[in-house]
């Protein structure tokens, strides 16, 4: 970051203090340097701070964070984590064999559900 109020060593002291090792749900997880999404946000938010709420640049945080994601994370991220999200869907899942294989277990679940079947009871 090009920024005097968010070097390197600001950006590491985030880390820690995001992080702490005594974090009982990332140990559950075994993730020793990893980051729940809580902790995400929570890095994001701080980052935020540093470089534009101590700077001056930006006094409301929430402005800070809508920056930071503007100015320095969306001009950084790969294309194609901007691709589409509903490409997929429409290409591969939404077609007409698709919902014929759906349509199908739907049925046999229903089936199933509404004890038509013997297998209702092994449930």
């Amino acid at each position: 970051p090009s920024s005097k109020t968010c070097r390197q060593a600001d950006l590491d002291t985030i880390y820690i203090a995001a992080c702490p090792k005594d974090d009982e749900g990332a140990a559950k997880l075994s993730f020793d340097r990893a980051l729940l999404r809580y902790q995400w946000l929570q890095v994001i938010v701080r980052i935020a701070i540093a470089k534009y709420v101590k700077s001056g640049k930006i006094n409301d945080v929430s402005e800070a964070v809508e920056a930071l994601i503007a100015n320095d994370i969306i001009p950084n991220v790969h294309a194609y984590a901007n691709h589409d999200n509903d490409v997929f869907r429409r290409e591969q899942l939404y077609t007409e064999q698709t919902e014929d294989v759906r349509a199908a277990l739907a049925r046999g679940v229903g089936r199933c559900l509404r004890g038509e079947t013997g297998r209702a009871k092994q449930l």
